[in-house]
Order: C-alpha cells, then structure tokens, then sequence
C-alpha cells in the first residue's frame, strides 16, 4: 500500500524517508481553531457594553420615575385607582422595551451583514 502512494505521489516522497505522524482534533479546536482567545475576548466586550447599556437604561427609567409622583398624584384624584397606575406603569415600560429590541435587533442584523461581508478568512463557520 505504501508503495501505491509512492507511485501515485512521487513529490510527496521526494526524501528517502519520510515518515508520517497520525494525529487527531477535538471538534471543538476543528471549528474554532486559533481564534478562540480573539471569541472570547470579543464574547467579553459585547457583555460589558450590554451591561453598560442595561444600567444606562435603568437609570433613566428610575430618573423618569422619580419626576413623576405630581402627575401620578393628579391621575390618582381623578378617580383613577391604584392598579390602574400601575397597569398604565407596565404598559409604557412594555412598549419603551419592545421598541428598544426592535432597533437593538435591526442594529445587529445589520452589523452582522457588516461583518461578514469584511470576513478575512480565519473566521469558523461564518
């Protein structure tokens, strides 16, 4: 068999010995690679800014919260009763929400695109 190769293949077997070595990859190092340190850095650097993000928007919502007891206030002496200023509470923080994933989504779609049309080749399973 060794010598069908030799035939087959004679620049492979330019030197009079050349031995060859068996080895084996996990899955994961064939999918990942040598890129692995760049993922996880860059893995490391979405979650801070989402953080960011997240405490940004907290602090707004508990800014915004806190200017509002007059309008609250009026609301509640117009007949209107507890559960139902809550109710119109949840209503515009799920709709400030919905609107935020919606563009967060059409942001990362987008840069998504962006990256893989500037893909330099060393990227797994782009």
């Amino acid at each position: 068999m060794g010598e069908g190769f030799k035939a087959r293949f004679p620049d492979r077997y330019a030197e009079p010995k050349v031995s060859w070595r068996l080895g084996s990859l996990s899955l994961t190092e064939q999918m990942i690679g040598d890129v692995r340190l760049g993922l996880i850095v860059l893995f490391g650097a979405v979650v801070c800014v989402l953080l960011i993000a997240c405490t940004n928007v907290a602090n707004l919502m508990l800014a915004r919260g806190a200017s509002r007891p007059r309008e609250l206030a009026v609301r509640s002496a117009l007949g209107a009763n507890r559960w139902r200023l809550v109710q119109q509470l949840l209503v515009e923080t799920l709709v400030l929400t919905t609107a935020g994933t919606v563009l967060g989504l059409g942001v990362a779609v987008v840069s998504l695109q962006l990256l893989l049309s500037l893909n330099p080749g060393n990227i797994p399973r782009p």
